[in-house]
C-alpha cells in the first residue's frame, strides 16, 4: 500500500477523527450493543477503510446498523506470563497466603493483606467508584488485613478525580494510572489474591479471560 496504514483501537463515539490523504485506516471496534447510533455509523463509513471486530455476532450488529466498509473478525488473544513451568499448568500450592510463592514467581513483593485487584479504564460503566465504596463499606478504610488495588490505563478526567477522592481517605486502597510494561503487569497480577470484574457492561472484557488463563 502506498502512503501510511494505521490501526485504531476505538470506541464508536470517538470515530470523528478525519483520515489523512494516503492513509489506510483500520478501526478495531468492540462494542457490546445490538445497534450503533447513526452518528457513529456515519463516522465509521466516512473515516475507516475497514473494521476489525472480535466475533461474528458483532459483525452482524455492525452490518445491521449500516456499516458499509469491509468487516473482518480478529479474535482477541490472551497473553500470560512466560513462566517455567507455566502457572496454569503447575500452580503454586494453595497455602501461598503464607509462603508468598505466587508473588515470588512474578517478582512481586506480596502484600500480607488479602488483596483484591481491579483492572479497568476509569469510565462510569466500569463501576470503579462503586467498587471502592463497597469495599470500604464491607471492610473499613483502615483494615490492614485486606486491601483493594485498582489500576487504570487511562480514564475520563472526572471519573479519575472521583476514584482518587474516594481512595484518598482509605489506607488500604491504592489507585494507579498509566501504561504498564509486561513485567510491571506480571508483578501486579502477582500482588493479587482475587480479581474483581464488576463492569456494568462488558461483552468482551479481557480481564476475566486473563484471570482465568492465569489459573
Amino acid at each position: 500500500l502506498e502512503g501510511s496504514m494505521s490501526l485504531v483501537s476505538v470506541e464508536p463515539y470517538r470515530v470523528e477523527m478525519s483520515r489523512s490523504d494516503g492513509e489506510y485506516r483500520i478501526y478495531l471496534m468492540v462494542f457490546e450493543s445490538d445497534r450503533l447510533p447513526q452518528t457513529w455509523v456515519d463516522g465509521v463509513n466516512e473515516n475507516a477503510n475497514e473494521v476489525w471486530t472480535t466475533h461474528q455476532w458483532l459483525k452482524a450488529c455492525f452490518m445491521a446498523s449500516g456499516i458499509q466498509v469491509p468487516i473482518s473478525i480478529v479474535p482477541i488473544g490472551t497473553e500470560v506470563p512466560n513462566l517455567n513451568p507455566p502457572w496454569h499448568l503447575s500452580p503454586p500450592p494453595s497455602s501461598r497466603r503464607s509462603s508468598s510463592s505466587f508473588a515470588s514467581i512474578f517478582g512481586a513483593s506480596k502484600n500480607p493483606a488479602f488483596t483484591f485487584l481491579a483492572l479497568a479504564n476509569a469510565q462510569p460503566r466500569k463501576a470503579l467508584a462503586q467498587q471502592i465504596e463497597s469495599f470500604i463499606a464491607s471492610f473499613g478504610a483502615n483494615n490492614q488485613t485486606v486491601a483493594l488495588r485498582l489500576h487504570a490505563k487511562w480514564g475520563d478526567h472526572g471519573e479519575l478525580q472521583d476514584i482518587r477522592g474516594l481512595a484518598g481517605g482509605a489506607s488500604n486502597v491504592k489507585v494507579t494510572q498509566g501504561t504498564l510494561g509486561r513485567m510491571e503487569m506480571d508483578a501486579l497480577w502477582g500482588e493479587s489474591d482475587a480479581v474483581l470484574a464488576l463492569s456494568k457492561g462488558e461483552g468482551w472484557g479481557q480481564v476475566p479471560r486473563e484471570a482465568l488463563a492465569m489459573g
